[in-house]
């Protein structure tokens, strides 16, 4: 008998999107499935649009978790799930008619823990494919094979920075759970500390999914205790690469180099958003950088050893070595020189 796939969707403001999504999911090739949504205190009718699909189809489980997150809404997802194999779907994504089937196909021939398939992000006026940096699909095997092929996708890019687009054996999950302190970066973080248990990965050159770009499925808050949050969140969860380079006793230069640049790079994207915001005050983002320096989590590369960056003249030295000088006049411009 077929194994069972549990697909989870944390479910928020999304009565746009949920039908075409939830049928995306019922009109699949591979027929043993169930649907558990769980809603999360949607400000629309996505939980009543919900709730009219699911009288008239079996396989679909409608929870609600009220205002927890989309982490605790994952969390619970997993606890009811009966799948052998779990998919995480966002409620505005689109599967492609054969993706489980042909995920579960691979899944079982190569006995992987996960298959990791390609997605495309769909905008109002263009499309933009994600692609892996492998020719053709991958079977990545053994531990050891996380720092050599998978660490520095991590490292270089966001491909894997998101937990939609993969089928995943549940017996891996054990013990992995999504950080509901994180308000961002929560993917990114489960996705590190599940990938480094895993035995074989397998990376499917196939696009299977359609990522709709859903600005209301989010809450954005311009006050600067969130906004302060949302940075130390991002920072902290790629803090998680730094972890696991001490966990793997890793010693090289070039990778300690380029964990220090994306944890920098990160607090500068972030600083970057905030400039761009007209609602901050100066006074909110001297208080925001101030408290990011003081997390100890930005880190620069000194005689090999990774040290943190405490000092702002020190931040402003590596401010100007950044290639986008357009951008770090403007950060020394606003928070510097004033």
């Amino acid at each position: 008998m077929a194994n069972l796939v549990s697909v989870i969707i944390p479910l928020y403001n999304c009565e746009k999107y949920l039908r075409s999504t939830i049928f995306s999911i019922l009109n699949q090739t591979y027929t043993n499935l169930e649907i558990i949504i769980v809603e999360d205190h949607s400000q629309d009718n996505s939980f009543e649009l919900a709730k009219k699909i699911s009288k008239n189809e079996k396989k679909i489980k409608l929870y609600q978790n009220k205002g927890k997150g989309v982490s605790s809404a994952r969390n619970y997802g997993i606890e009811l799930s009966n799948g052998k194999y779990i998919m995480f779907v966002d409620a505005d994504d689109i599967l492609n008619p054969n993706c489980i089937q042909h995920c579960i196909e691979l899944i079982e021939y190569y006995k992987a823990d996960i298959v990791k398939f390609n997605y495309r992000k769909k905008f109002k006026m263009f499309k933009i494919n994600n692609k892996f940096p492998f020719p053709e699909t991958t079977l990545i095997s053994g531990k050891n094979s996380f720092m050599e092929k998978i660490f520095p996708i991590f490292l270089n890019s966001y491909g894997l920075n998101n937990v939609w687009g993969q089928l995943i054996d549940k017996e891996i999950l054990k013990k992995t759970t999504f950080d509901t302190n994180l308000i961002m970066g929560e993917d990114l973080k489960f996705n590190i500390q599940l990938y480094k248990k895993c035995d074989q990965i397998l990376f499917l050159n196939e696009t299977y999914l359609d990522y709709r770009h859903n600005v209301s499925g989010t809450t954005k808050s311009v006050q600067p205790q969130i906004v302060n949050k949302r940075i130390m969140d991002v920072i902290n969860a790629y803090f998680e690469l730094y972890k696991v380079a001490e966990e793997f006793k890793i010693n090289s230069i070039s990778i300690k180099q380029q964990i220090c640049n994306r944890i920098f790079t990160e607090v500068i994207n972030n600083f970057i958003v905030l400039l761009d915001n007209k609602n901050i005050s100066k006074q909110d983002l001297e208080e925001i950088y101030t408290h990011v320096l003081e997390q100890k989590k930005v880190v620069s590369l000194r005689n090999n050893k990774l040290r943190l960056i405490e000092d702002k003249s020190e931040f402003i030295e590596k401010c100007k070595q950044e290639k986008n000088k357009t951008k770090m006049k403007k950060i020394i411009k606003r928070m510097i020189l004033r």
